[in-house]
């Protein structure tokens, strides 16, 4: 088996989001790097984390609007969404002109739509994070300790503030049954398992993986891409290539295995 981009199910609820909101920090400013040495950005020589910071604070006032999108204004909480979608793969070609556009730039023939959570319609709707309510204890006492997690986060994420993904799962799990909660990992089996995973990864922190690997031990091997985006199967033809030889031929990379990073070509 190879666990890709791996979740840490040790962590309690404020590790959880400290370090997803530490790792969104961390891709966006990957990004904000790559547009500093890349004439290719649309903001090269642009100072992008003031840009950012104004979009949010006017996000914060109610007053920032998806274009096209005229009868509801885009909140701080969605507007972080593109931190994280558009750091996945990760398209930074793109991000660099929606952060243009959304400043009163032009608007791009591939702009998204608006990100984060919009209206649902019909007669039901789908809700995937009681999932993770299943397998996730993220209860709190009371509002000091919601107020602490959003601190250490705050303070870990200077530009992006927190990771919105399960900074909205959060409130919901709130009573919901836990039927397989946090707990180090119990791996019985015999054949060694392949952990992979990116540096750069804005959903599931490379520290997770790590751990991952630290506890299952001799049972594993962690394969580390040394670029961006999350899921490293597909990503790079050496990523590819490992998953592959150890999937057909049960070939396990050595200890360290470490593959470089490619620019990513958005």
């Amino acid at each position: 088996m190879v666990l890709d981009s791996n979740m840490d199910h040790s962590l309690n609820v404020k590790a959880f989001q400290v370090t997803e909101a530490a790792t969104v920090q961390d891709s966006f400013d990957e990004f904000v790097a790559w547009c500093a040495r890349d004439t290719e950005c649309v903001l090269h020589g642009r100072d992008v984390r003031a840009l950012w910071k104004g979009l949010l604070e006017k996000a914060d006032r109610g007053e920032l609007y998806w274009p096209g999108v005229t009868d509801r204004p885009v909140s701080a909480h969605n507007l972080l969404w593109l931190g994280v979608v558009l750091n996945e793969a990760p398209v930074w070609r793109q991000e660099a002109e929606v952060l243009l556009a959304l400043d009163g730039g032009p608007v791009p023939d591939d702009m998204p739509g608006p990100p984060g959570n919009g209206p649902v319609n019909g007669e039901f709707a789908e809700l995937p994070t009681a999932i993770l309510c299943e397998d996730w204890n993220l209860s709190l006492r009371d509002y000091n300790q919601y107020a602490g997690v959003m601190r250490s986060s705050n303070a870990v994420a200077p530009d992006m503030r927190y990771n919105p993904m399960p900074m909205g799962d959060m409130p919901i799990c709130q009573g919901h049954p836990v039927n397989n909660p946090q707990h180090r990992l119990r791996y019985t089996g015999s054949a060694p398992l392949l952990v992979g995973t990116s540096m750069h990864d804005p959903d599931t922190p490379y520290a997770w993986s790590a751990n991952v690997a630290r506890q299952l031990g001799s049972k594993a091997t962690l394969l580390t891409y040394e670029g961006w985006g999350h899921g490293v199967y597909g990503m790079t033809r050496c990523t590819t290539a490992a998953m592959d030889r150890y999937l057909i031929s049960l070939t396990v990379p050595a200890k360290g295995t470490r593959c470089p990073a490619e620019e990513p070509q958005g």
